[in-house]
């Protein structure tokens, strides 16, 4: 395994994802795109990760954080978006965190 491959990177993002480590996900698709930037679908998924540690921090009362990830998700999202992914999963995510923060119309 090469530690810098991208493809192994999300690959390990997305396990550790779907295992709900959320913190350690994140770090392997911030490393990703470090080393190819223009990997909109690694965007989406990061988005995926931002949303999910906001929505916790929210549960935990933390509102400032839980605000300030909701923000980088749409971040993540939007450029993935603008740059012109066609992948459902970004447009879901759109939606529903301009729901939750109140911000459906932007």
């Amino acid at each position: 395994l090469y530690p810098d491959y991208p493809t192994a990177l999300v690959n390990r993002g997305l396990i550790h994802y779907a295992s709900g480590e959320l913190a350690i996900a994140e770090q392997y698709y911030e490393r990703s795109l470090l080393l190819e930037p223009n990997q909109l679908k690694v965007r989406v998924y990061l988005g995926q990760v931002k949303r999910s540690l906001a929505l916790e921090l929210n549960r935990q009362g933390e509102n400032v954080n839980a605000t300030q990830a909701f923000r980088e998700c749409l971040s993540h999202i939007d450029s993935a978006i603008t740059r012109g992914i066609q992948l459902p999963l970004a447009y879901h995510i759109r939606c529903d965190v301009g729901h939750e923060i109140g911000i459906d119309g932007e």
